[in-house]
């Protein structure tokens, strides 16, 4: 893994952190449909075809996600200004490919 800002490894479930891996996949099939994940191997466990967004420079990050319920709240953190965006998933939030540090 190449080096990252150090406030991206607080991920978590609650903590409102982005989850930092090597990959951003997206896997499609006409037949049997999709998945999308960061990860640090070569799949995302859907057992199709996966393209890397990512180049052998960048690191995946995936921030943000869905809006917790009352009375609490999550503030999500904000991938480094110097990251592409690459898609996003429909819970909410965000991939993206940010240049190694």
């Amino acid at each position: 893994m190449c080096g990252h800002p150090s406030y991206l490894d607080d991920a978590g479930v609650g903590t409102g952190g982005c989850v930092v891996k090597r990959a951003a996949l997206f896997c499609e099939s006409p037949t049997q449909g999709g998945c999308d994940c960061v990860t640090d191997d070569a799949t995302c466990g859907c057992n199709i075809p996966c393209e890397n967004k990512c180049h052998a420079n960048e690191y995946a990050a995936s921030c943000g996600g869905p809006p917790a319920p009352p009375p609490r709240s999550v503030t999500y953190a904000d991938p480094p200004p110097e990251c592409r965006s690459v898609g996003a998933f429909p819970s909410g939030g965000s991939f993206y490919c940010c240049p190694c540090r």
